[in-house]
């Protein structure tokens, strides 16, 4: 959770710091997930405020893993989109990968989980909002 970022990059490139530190990731992964972003026609957004940056494992995964990094006030990506949750993931076992997606799109719609996430002051009631969205059937 942080205040702000000075842009897109800076804020992604935070978000997937934790990755970074744990060895789930290289730096190589960064920034292929900088470039790919660094379009107009980016698919890595969900719900009006969520990104989820995500690339291939040859570009830098090590293991699985994701992250997440909340921002009190919103960055814009090329396309637009004014993003205040950044969720990069790294995926090495490639059939997680659309379990992952649903699971996050489902977190993306749900405007009450959302609301709360943004409006959270620490990381622990995050953490319940998100295991109690993870519950929800769709």
């Amino acid at each position: 959770m942080i205040e702000s970022a000075e842009d897109w990059k800076e804020a992604l490139a935070m978000a997937c710091s934790p990755l970074l530190k744990r060895g789930i990731i290289t730096e190589n992964y960064i920034d292929a997930l900088i470039a790919e972003n660094d379009t107009e026609e980016s698919y890595s957004f969900l719900g009006d405020c969520m990104a989820i940056p995500h690339s291939s494992v040859e570009k830098g995964v090590l293991s699985d893993g994701f992250a997440l990094l909340i921002l009190k006030n919103p960055v814009q990506f090329r396309n637009q989109k004014q993003i205040r949750i950044i969720t990069p993931l790294a995926i090495l076992n490639q059939s997680v990968h659309l379990k992952a997606i649903i699971q996050l799109n489902q977190l993306a719609e749900d405007e009450v989980a959302i609301s709360s996430m943004l409006a959270a002051e620490e990381p622990t009631v995050i953490r319940e909002i998100i295991k109690e969205a993870s519950k929800k059937k769709v």
